[in-house]
């Protein structure tokens, strides 16, 4: 389950259930404990026990990103989350 804090950002682009996100990356992973223990990112200061994808994340560099974050389709397995992240342009 991802435990986050982020800022919404709106979107024309996305759907009714999606929401952009802007993620402010730390820049080491930290251990943590999901389903059995992990590294876990730090995204606005909170861990994040998901994954993004189109992100590498690159030990000692922070980052900031843009994510849109769908519902994932049902059935959702006990070891997910309700929600995908994928990383999308940042629009200013």
């Amino acid at each position: 389950m991802a435990v986050i804090c982020a800022f919404p950002v709106p979107s024309a682009n996305a759907g009714n259930d999606d929401e952009k996100l802007v993620f402010e990356i730390a820049a080491d992973r930290v251990p943590c404990v999901g389903v059995a223990p992990m590294q876990c990112l730090v995204i606005n200061g909170e861990f994040f026990y998901d994954s993004i994808v189109g992100y590498r994340h690159f030990d000692g560099q922070t980052a900031k990103i843009c994510v849109l974050r769908t519902k994932r389709p049902a059935p959702i397995p006990a070891d997910l989350g309700a929600f995908l992240f994928t990383r999308v342009p940042c629009e200013d």
